[in-house]
């Protein structure tokens, strides 16, 4: 009865050992493989056969060889933990494995180790995925010209992009826990105008253009361009901040010179109209009198001088007087000639043959 009783039980554990998805395994105190579950061909790609009565370091990925071999030797001594590793596979390529072991002892002498081998290839590969994915996030953030970080609800930095501590001398590791407002401007409290404040109560995104007289890292006055995005958990808590800043300095400036200039000259376009307008009345201020000039010497020659002359005429002159009162009425007629094709309509009858000395 006690031997059928043992071989049902040998049978029970045996279907357990065999069925199930992680490997079994025992080696001897020289690290001989004694044991290994079917489980093996699965996992490694080789049958239990393949694998009995072979040194366990056969199957270790070289690279993790030493790793594995120290743990053997404290394995025997029941001080070694779950461990990770690679193992080779029959078809070429490894597997990750998680090992989880224990020494067999007969009276009280290690005879065995047993353990059991779990694939945690997907896993590997998932966390690698995520190391690489990580890695080229941060890359890129590296590489933005946005100085990035994340922030706690007090302001303290949990995440620092390479641009954040740009003229800091300190690495990004360096500014963890320490709050923006004073790695950055030496103050003792958030900025008066800081976005991250307004985003912590509005739980939106906030904008802001700050400006300092005084900035770590930075010669003279500076201009920052901010925006704070909140981070909100699956409840709707705003759990953190991104803080994305850049210096505008030479933007602002660039405008503010522009907005001078353009006040500048519209001043100048001011004076200019007024210029204009002034120069405009004294140009028709000098055409009037101009006009009235020429009104007057016609005017004048016309009732001072041609009817005296016509008398003189009229009276006893010997030849050569009426020779130079002739050339005289001649160049008067001749003086007054472009008077009367400027004047107006009025005297366009008056010309210096149809002047009247009655």
């Amino acid at each position: 009865r006690l031997k059928d009783e043992l071989s049902a039980s040998e049978e029970k554990y045996r279907r357990l050992v065999e069925n199930i998805a992680e490997v079994i395994y025992s080696v001897d105190t020289h690290g001989v493989m004694t044991y290994v579950s079917p489980a093996t061909e699965s996992l490694l790609g080789y049958r239990s056969e393949e694998v009995i009565a072979r040194p366990f370091t056969d199957f270790i990925f070289p690279q993790d060889l030493p790793q594995m071999k120290k743990r053997f030797q404290d394995a025997l001594t029941g001080k070694a933990g779950p461990a990770e590793y690679r193992n080779l596979k029959k078809t070429g390529g490894y597997s990750w494995i998680r090992t989880f072991s224990r020494p067999v002892a007969v009276d009280n002498a290690v005879v065995a180790i047993q353990g059991v081998l779990m694939d945690i290839t997907e896993i590997k590969e998932a966390e690698e995925a995520v190391r690489e994915s990580e890695a080229q996030k941060k890359a890129i953030l590296d590489a933005s010209v946005d100085r990035i970080r994340l922030v706690d609800m007090d302001m303290r930095i949990v995440w620092a992009n390479k641009t954040t501590t740009r003229g800091l001398n300190m690495a990004p590791e360096d500014l963890v826990g320490q709050p923006c407002y004073r790695i950055f401007f030496d103050n003792d409290a958030p900025c008066a105008l800081c976005p991250g404040t307004k985003a912590a109560i509005s739980g939106n995104i906030e904008h802001s253009i700050i400006h300092h007289s005084h900035s770590k890292g930075i010669e003279g006055e500076a201009y920052w361009d901010n925006y704070s995005v909140p981070i909100k958990s699956e409840s709707g808590d705003i759990v953190n901040l991104i803080q994305i800043t850049r210096i505008i300095t030479e933007q602002v400036q660039g405008e503010q010179a522009l907005r001078k200039r353009e006040k500048e000259l519209k001043i100048k376009t001011k004076r200019l109209e007024e210029v204009n307008i002034a120069l405009r009345v004294l140009l028709k201020q000098r055409n009037k009198d101009r006009t009235e000039l020429e009104e007057n010497v016609l005017s004048n020659v016309e009732k001072l001088v041609f009817p005296y002359l016509e008398k003189v005429k009229n009276g006893q002159l010997n030849p050569e007087q009426t020779s130079y009162i002739d050339i005289i009425e001649k160049n008067l007629k001749d003086i007054i000639s472009p008077f009367l094709q400027n004047l107006s309509a009025k005297y366009l009858s008056l010309t210096p043959t149809a002047v009247s000395y009655t």
